[in-house]
């Protein structure tokens, strides 16, 4: 009999782990369609938010058909489509690439294959953190060879690295935004296997400490990148269990969680993009 209760309190205890898991998945794609709602009825939407959110609502389809984030994706294409390349900003470009690079997993692609000619010279390396995105960009969504669009930019970029992996920006960004970009781009343009570890170890160091001052972006994004570099972070499941604890009920998140802290697109992509990669394991 005992045996038998300790069977059923297992399987009690897993079906609420999953139950959770789903809960807290439901909030964040419930908060990221009413956002991308409201934003898409808007002549000019913000093409970084319809990106960052973009990447999510692919896995989310993906993973599990949702109809209504099809839906969005297919409205984000019509919209973004919509005005002329040519009336573009450079700025603009790189997002519209990215958006399509990611619609493309579900044959929703929408740039031709001259496209990138367009972007060519739009993508900045004047800051180390500009640089950062630039390698990111061209090693990790791009078929070109980083070298020919930024010669020199990969080794510019190591140099800049600490002996304890940390990467400071000259002036302006926080250290740790240049710090986790910069892993990606030396993991997609393939750098040093012992200087990725050495940044990927300095970031490790750090996940108690955003766990303990709540910096939730900080948080979720170097477990994501982590995860796209091949190499999940250790204790990854106790981190996503702080995460669940810091999505409001409506959905939302905060970069750094505090009682009626602002709510924003950017922590809730790069926590939902986890939650469902996540659920792979």
């Amino acid at each position: 009999m005992r045996g038998s209760f300790r069977i059923l309190l297992v399987f009690v205890l897993v079906i609420t782990g999953l139950q959770a898991r789903a809960d807290s998945i439901d909030q964040l794609r419930s908060w990221a369609h009413e956002a991308l709602n409201a934003e898409l009825s808007q002549e000019r939407p913000n093409l970084n938010m319809l990106t960052a959110l973009g990447l999510p609502l692919v896995t989310d389809v993906q993973q599990t058909g949702n109809a209504d984030s099809m839906a969005l994706i297919e409205r984000i294409v019509r919209k973004v489509t919509h005005v002329p390349v040519e009336e573009r900003q450079c700025n603009e470009l790189a997002a519209i690439h990215l958006l399509s690079r990611f619609f493309s997993r579900i044959d929703r692609g929408f740039t031709s294959e001259d496209f990138l000619d367009r972007v060519d010279g739009c993508v900045g390396s004047d800051s180390l953190f500009d640089l950062a995105n630039a390698l990111v960009f061209y090693c990790g969504h791009t078929d070109l060879n980083h070298e020919d669009k930024l010669p020199g930019g990969l080794e510019r970029l190591l140099d800049a690295q600490q002996p304890d992996g940390l990467f400071l920006p000259e002036e302006g960004d926080a250290w740790y935004y240049l710090t986790s970009h910069a892993l990606l781009a030396m993991h997609y343009c393939k750098a040093d296997p012992g200087r990725i570890r050495r940044t990927h170890e300095a970031i490790e160091r750090y996940l108690p400490q955003f766990q303990k001052i709540e910096f939730t972006d900080g948080l979720a994004e170097s477990l994501i990148f982590l995860r796209w570099t091949g190499d999940p972070a250790s204790g990854e499941s106790s981190y996503i269990g702080y995460l669940r604890g810091r999505v409001a009920p409506n959905g939302g998140v905060c970069f750094r969680y505090s009682r009626d802290c602002e709510q924003h697109w950017q922590p809730v992509a790069r926590v939902w993009q986890l939650f469902l990669e996540a659920g792979k394991r």
